[in-house]
């Protein structure tokens, strides 16, 4: 069996482009191994928790952050790059807010526990909303809907979301070197979004090596 521990924030850009890149290496590894299971297990880390409630300007965040307007403009152009094999466009221009995003990772675990099924959708939902369509990941409201679509029960989730402490989301998953973060079978890791041979070799790797135990850093 192959398991592997997917860190991510739903603000970073590179993890969407490596959720996609990880999605195209699986499909090539299930077609090599078909009678190998796969469990991926989507990990919530909050990369910005100091981050106000009400959000940040996100071009005003990312001037800061960068160091000019032209840097920004350089950053979106490398994105979209990387990203348009994968059949991804980032619309930053829609982008008003940075959102503080403890509520949207508060959801996504009471989706591991109450709607395990559609946790992976709400990722993709939720990343899809920011990246695309300029959604506050911090509005309660907007969580709400999404939620709901995804069948998940509204009065529960407002409950969820009124306890989210904007400041205090508890990382479920040590990431050494940032986000995207993927282990495999607590073997071999790998940091950042990696094309998708580097990932199918990684998990080709991870089947066929023992004992457990060990981690081994693959670059």
């Amino acid at each position: 069996m192959l398991i592997i521990n997917a860190a991510f924030d739903f603000v970073c850009p590179w993890c969407y482009i490596g959720k996609r890149q990880l999605r195209a290496a699986l499909e090539q590894f299930s077609a090599l191994q078909p009678e190998m299971s796969v469990e991926v297990r989507w990990r919530s880390v909050q990369l910005l928790p100091a981050i106000p409630v009400v959000g940040m300007p996100f071009h005003e965040f990312y001037v800061a952050r960068l160091g000019g307007e032209d840097q920004v403009r350089a950053r979106q152009a490398q994105v979209n790059a990387a990203a348009s094999p994968y059949g991804l466009q980032f619309n930053f221009a829609a982008i008003e807010r940075m959102p503080n995003t403890a509520r949207a990772h508060a959801l996504f675990t009471w989706f591991a526990q109450h709607l395990p099924a559609q946790q992976e959708q709400l990722l993709e939902r939720l990343m899809a909303g920011y990246f695309q369509n300029g959604e506050n990941l911090a509005d309660r409201e907007t969580l709400i809907r999404v939620a709901a679509d995804l069948g998940a029960d509204a009065t529960s989730v407002r409950s969820v979301l009124a306890e989210a402490h904007p400041t205090d989301f508890p990382h479920s998953m040590q990431v050494p070197g940032g986000v995207p973060y993927f282990r495999f079978n607590n073997r071999l890791t790998l940091t950042g979004a990696q094309p998708v041979p580097v990932l199918l070799a990684a998990m080709q790797e991870a089947v066929s090596i023992a004992p457990l135990g060990s981690t081994v850093q693959v670059r």
